[in-house]
């Protein structure tokens, strides 16, 4: 009978091998076969350098060797680990005070790396996996489909002159994704060939030199797409045009994700409220302010709102029965 549960794999021991500057520690946790993958301005998506086996630790080692002679110190941060896969960013850290960042997806096997892909920019939002495919975002402004069995890049749709900390939404064979620069983006999940774009305009910020932009994720819903705007506006567009179906103003910028959940859009805004809309046409259910920013992305489940502040607090909350108006409070 094969083995079902593999051998942890430890970011932490990685990321302290990195910051030793030592080629053998680092390769430890590689296998002997695993592949190298990048892509940079000289090795496009279509034609990224690769490196296996031998080839892919001497360049490691080679690579280890240059950095020392040029006292260029490695940091590994926002690391994220799972079963079969790990991600992180490379943070290459040069005397003169320059830094390259190098976002980096591992996949795993019996806690080895199997193969390594660099994309030309950080990960800050999370990663979306269906089928065999990973979709990421990046801070170079690239959304970026790889394939999940050995890291290969599949296509690399270049956002423009931004950057997206949002976790892609695949649904229904189309990718979307946010970005700072106000504009919700939707791709053909097989081709990244872009479908639809939609721009945010006025909300708090119109009278302000602030951006209206994007840092949560979308969350697409039958048939509709919900994320919240730097601008105090709550959006909801139709999935298929990204035409905007309602709007929901509130107290303050939204960073945080809005999940649905029986026909109900939960989120929280940096005025330290959390918001309940009815997901149909954007009225408010129920409000309570909790006393601090809030840029979590709630968990909502049997009727119990879970959510952690910038207070240090972590709430539950669920609806007060005995109230006149339908609102949340926290429960004991």
């Amino acid at each position: 009978m094969d083995q079902q549960t593999a051998t942890k794999f430890d970011i932490e021991a990685l990321g302290k091998a990195f910051e030793t500057g030592d080629a053998g520690a680092v390769l430890a946790f590689y296998s002997d076969d695993h592949e190298h993958i990048e892509i940079d301005a000289d090795a496009p998506p279509n034609s990224p350098r690769t490196r296996t086996g031998a080839d892919a630790v001497q360049y490691m080692h080679d690579a280890f060797g240059m950095m020392a002679a040029n006292g260029v110190k490695v940091r590994l941060e926002n690391p994220v680990v799972s079963a079969k896969r790990a991600a992180c960013t490379l943070s290459c850290n040069f005397p003169d005070g320059r830094r390259m960042l190098a976002n980096t997806i591992f996949d795993l096997k019996d806690g080895k790396i199997i193969f390594r892909t660099q994309l030309g920019g950080s990960v800050e939002g999370g990663t979306t996996v269906v089928d065999d495919r990973i979709y990421v975002d990046t801070e170079a402004g690239d959304l970026l489909c790889l394939d999940r069995n050995d890291g290969s890049i599949i296509w690399k749709s270049h956002l423009g002159s931004t950057d997206s900390n949002s976790t892609p939404a695949v649904v229904n064979g189309f990718v979307y994704t946010a970005a700072e620069d106000g504009i919700i983006r939707s791709y053909k999940a097989d081709t990244g060939e872009l479908v639809w774009t939609y721009k945010a305009e006025g909300g708090l910020n119109q009278k302000t030199k602030e951006k209206n932009g994007f840092w949560a994720s979308p969350i697409v819903s039958n048939g509709r797409l919900y994320i919240g705007c730097n601008s105090g506006y709550l959006y909801c567009l139709s999935a298929d045009k990204g035409e905007l179906i309602w709007r929901h103003l509130v107290r303050a910028a939204i960073w945080g994700t809005s999940p649905v959940v029986d026909d109900r859009v939960v989120f929280g805004d940096k005025s330290g409220y959390i918001y309940e809309l009815n997901a149909d046409n954007g009225d408010l259910v129920c409000e309570l302010k909790i006393g601090d920013n809030v840029d979590a992305t709630p968990a909502v489940l049997d009727g119990r709102v879970y959510v952690g502040a910038f207070n240090g607090k972590f709430y539950c909350l669920g609806e007060d029965e005995t109230a006149n108006k339908q609102d949340l409070s926290p429960t004991k």
